[in-house]
């Protein structure tokens, strides 16, 4: 449904309006806005249903590895 609504449904009308006057300033920019949100959506599903992603994404937030990328940049200045 994600993929039909902020891939397909831009897609269509962008089409549509090579074919039929569109009289929106708005137009352009709300739909690469649906095609931009598609790619947030995915990205989230992914980080939330994958086991690989879910689990590399909490040891790159953990309190350990922010510890040691502060130490580290604390040394290099």
């Amino acid at each position: 449904m994600v993929h039909f609504l902020f891939i397909f449904v831009p897609f269509l009308m962008i089409f549509t309006a090579h074919f039929v006057n569109v009289h929106s300033k708005y137009f352009a920019i709300s739909m690469l806005i649906m095609i931009q949100e598609h790619g947030s959506c995915s990205a989230l599903i992914l980080l939330l249903t994958g086991k690989f992603l879910r689990n590399a994404a909490k040891e790159l937030l953990s309190i350990k590895t922010l510890q040691s990328i502060f130490e580290r940049s604390e040394t290099v200045c």
